[in-house]
């Protein structure tokens, strides 16, 4: 501690002494005690509060929020068990982030957790960039570290809990964004409608795609039931066909055209769908 008058101690060599706690991240328990020592082998050592270090001074740290966010947390799927893949063939439970600006968001450094006092709990490395209008999957499967993909070191509970979006430690772990769900059924998504700004509402699956339906999942039935590739109309045709297919869960679909020889002539879609019927001319 300093009597200098630097250190909100008042004026230089006054008697009064000052110091600077280190700095701590948002919500953030400290603990701390203080000590005053006089110079000299035999000083006199005197503490505050008396009885430290077992008794001691506490606070906690308030997070902040921040006013706005490029980026938000736009959907939730907490028991994923057929919907989509991760790169490494699981079927893991994901978050889906979406940049809401017009610009890209580099969010390399913030946090992303499903803890109230830990929001630093994972963070994004390097590179995590998000251009304008695009969603981000990240998998909550407990795998941090696997490639290709971003896989944090936490899972979610199908019984509903709390995701938080941080900002960077330079930021001071503003909280960007904060979702609390309930309990989800199987293959259900908590998702954003309309997509990026509305509510959240259980929703049939998704996967970094617009949310353009409040359908909800009792409405299940009215979707496809299983893929289904159609015949092409017309045929025999000249110089254009339509080929419509059906997709019963959100997946990547891939519709090739091949000659009789067997030879690719032409990648006509190669996208994740949600469920529904689709054409391509």
């Amino acid at each position: 501690m300093y009597d200098d008058g630097a250190y909100g101690d008042g004026n230089d060599d006054d008697g009064i002494y000052g110091g600077v706690i280190p700095s701590f991240q948002s919500g953030a328990f400290v603990r701390y005690y203080v000590e005053a020592r006089m110079g000299g082998d035999d000083g006199a050592t005197t503490f505050s509060p008396d009885g430290a270090a077992h008794t001691i001074y506490c606070y906690t740290l308030d997070k902040i929020a921040a006013n706005t966010t490029p980026v938000v947390i736009n959907g939730i799927m907490a028991s994923n068990q057929t919907t989509a893949a991760d790169p490494q063939g699981d079927y893991d439970d994901w978050v889906e982030l979406l940049n809401v600006s017009d610009a890209a968001v580099d969010i390399s450094g913030w946090c992303l957790s499903d803890r109230e006092d830990d929001i630093r709990k994972w963070q994004f490395p390097e590179g995590s960039i998000i251009e304008a209008g695009e969603h981000m999957i990240v998998w909550t499967d407990s795998d941090d570290g696997d490639e290709p993909g971003l896989h944090t070191n936490f899972k979610l509970s199908r019984d509903g809990e709390t995701v938080i979006l941080a900002d960077s430690d330079d930021n001071g772990n503003a909280i960007r964004d904060k979702v609390v769900f309930d309990q989800l059924e199987e293959d259900c998504t908590y998702c954003r409608y309309p997509d990026g700004e509305g509510d959240f509402t259980p929703m049939s699956p998704t996967f970094a795609l617009e949310n353009l339906s409040s359908t909800g999942v009792e409405d299940d039935a009215a979707l496809p039931q299983a893929f289904l590739l159609k015949q092409n109309y017309p045929n025999p045709f000249n110089p254009a066909t339509t080929i419509s297919y059906e997709v019963p869960r959100s997946c990547r679909v891939q519709l090739t055209i091949f000659n009789t020889a067997g030879q690719k002539i032409a990648t006509l879609v190669d996208d994740y769908r949600s469920p529904g019927a689709y054409s391509v001319l």
